[in-house]
């Protein structure tokens, strides 16, 4: 018994160590030296209700405690995310919402890097099935190696800003 206890004893003594060696140990984001263009930003859209009258069969297969005379479904729009930087099609993808039954916002956090210097980025992210207006954003950007600029959604007026940051 005492054997288990001291080899429990060790293994708790290595994994702490362990956990102390990787806490000193400083890390660099971007040690490339490059910049980047970080969109993050969780896309609200209005929930559309589908409703449908079960059929005989259907009822007959739920016990009778579950059965409805209306099954919905809630509905969260997807979108379509397009970023163009100095006129190039970066990026093109839709983004569906979030949660097994796609109930949850969609989340959208995608990193590009790019080089350092000036750059004009236009960022488009619209609703496919409606239910929230487009947001658009266009701006240059002068960013220096490191620089991190940050596309994301004002919560007030739920359009897209952008922030940037240096290292």
């Amino acid at each position: 018994m005492r054997l288990a206890q001291f080899l429990t004893l060790a293994a708790l003594c290595a994994v702490l160590g362990l956990l102390a060696l990787g806490s000193r140990v400083s890390y660099a984001p971007n040690p490339s030296g490059a910049a980047l263009i970080r969109l993050s930003w969780r896309a609200h859209g209005e929930a559309a209700l589908h409703c449908r009258t079960p059929s005989a069969e259907e009822l007959a297969r739920l016990p009778v405690h579950m059965r409805r005379r209306e099954i919905c479904e809630r509905r969260l729009p997807s979108f379509r995310l397009a970023v163009q930087i100095d006129g190039r099609d970066t990026l093109d993808e839709r983004i569906a919402p979030a949660g097994a039954h796609g109930d949850r916002p969609a989340v959208v956090l995608r990193e590009l890097q790019v080089s350092p210097g000036a750059h004009e980025l236009r960022v488009a992210f619209t609703a496919i099935e409606g239910g929230a207006p487009p947001r658009h954003l266009e701006r240059t950007l002068q960013l220096a190696p490191g620089d991190v600029a940050l596309v994301m959604e004002d919560p007030g007026s739920r359009t897209l800003v952008l922030r940037t940051s240096s290292p």
